[in-house]
């Protein structure tokens, strides 16, 4: 998380702006669309509530807003994500999962 003060009058504006490496996390998913066949991604999962969850999921298309829409294979149909509750998004072999897939 970065914090910085900005303007130097009596009451200074605070930007927070939190750092989740987003543009990579985009090209992940936008190379697993591309490559629907062959990589599926991976990563934990935040929900609206707070909850955390293991997902494993083969990305369809962007819907925008920063959300896509995914085929989960844990849940076995179509979800979808918010690009910026995804954590520790991965690339993986697709050939490595078979549906379903325990959820963590």
């Amino acid at each position: 998380m970065t914090l910085r003060v900005l303007g130097g009058g009596e009451t200074p504006n605070i930007e927070v702006k939190t750092i989740h490496g987003g543009f990579a996390v985009k090209e992940k998913i936008q190379k697993s669309i591309q490559n629907y066949d062959d990589l599926v991604v991976t990563f934990r999962y935040v929900d609206s509530k707070g909850n955390f969850s293991q997902r494993v999921v083969s990305p369809i298309r962007w819907l925008g807003g920063g959300k896509f829409l995914g085929l989960c294979l844990s849940r076995e149909e179509p979800r979808q994500f918010v690009m910026e509750r995804c954590q520790q998004l991965e690339l993986k072999p697709a050939w490595d999962y078979v549906m379903p897939v325990a959820m963590g």
